[in-house]
């Protein structure tokens, strides 16, 4: 039996791959026999991942040379033939994007595909701190459900952590740094927004510096600390249900 198997797209007319029999035969009871088989997916499609599969062949560098829109459909085939070596590579692409904080649109979309749902939660959180609802939108387009889960989930999240006892800071006055604290708490709560919710404490308790009577040094290191505590709150944040 020949190692390829030649691959005709939905196009039409359909256009022709060759591909390695050992991806595709991946989950079936046993092997067929067949040299050709037809798919789903159309020529733009199956092309990327075709070129991500045989990458030790490839007389390009199909790393840097995919879209970002390729992305997520190569994730999802990755998965469909269980081509670990492509989901490695897709995996490594999200992490990179969350690095450079670039296309966490695209970094989200793979992750799902991936089927990754603590992966899936990173690049979301960072979809919602661009603070753009046709970004958000885009991102999570076919699971709008899964968002308002997650959202109602996050929310709840966000609560729970808000009631912690403040930070121990050296400060000139516990109790007024105690009350500024509690109170951007309360308010990030209280005021709950989308589009806010990867940072809905700092801004909030930017709001109370004033009124807080704490020194300009306390007032930075306050702020400081109120980011270190939203950071731990989004690490924390619950995974996307996938």
């Amino acid at each position: 039996m020949d190692d390829t198997i030649t691959l005709r797209t939905s196009d039409d007319p359909p256009v022709e791959f060759k591909a390695p029999r050992s991806v595709l035969i991946a989950g079936r009871k046993k092997p067929s026999a067949d040299s050709s088989m037809d798919v789903a997916e159309f020529e733009t499609e199956l092309k990327p991942f075709l070129r991500l599969l045989g990458i030790s062949h490839d007389e390009g560098h199909p790393l840097d040379e995919l879209e970002a829109k390729d992305w997520p459909v190569v994730a999802r085939l990755a998965d469909k033939y269980d081509a670990k070596g492509v989901k490695g590579l897709a995996e490594g692409k999200c992490w990179k994007w969350q690095a450079m904080r670039n296309d966490a649109v695209a970094a989200f979309k793979t992750a799902a595909a991936l089927g990754r749902p603590d992966l899936t939660k990173i690049s979301l959180l960072q979809v919602l701190q661009y603070g753009d609802g046709e970004k958000l939108s885009a991102a999570i387009i076919g699971r709008e459900r899964e968002f308002d889960k997650w959202m109602t989930e996050l929310k709840m999240h966000a609560f729970e952590v808000s009631v912690h006892p403040p930070p121990r800071l050296s400060s000139c006055d516990y109790c007024q740094l105690r009350a500024a604290w509690l109170e951007g708490m309360r308010a990030a709560v209280y005021e709950w927004q989308v589009l806010s919710a990867a940072s809905p404490f700092v801004p909030h308790l930017h709001k109370g510096v004033p009124l807080s009577g704490l020194c300009a040094t306390h007032q930075d290191a306050f702020i400081e600390a109120g980011k270190r505590f939203e950071q731990e709150f989004r690490d924390t944040a619950p995974d996307f249900p996938l």
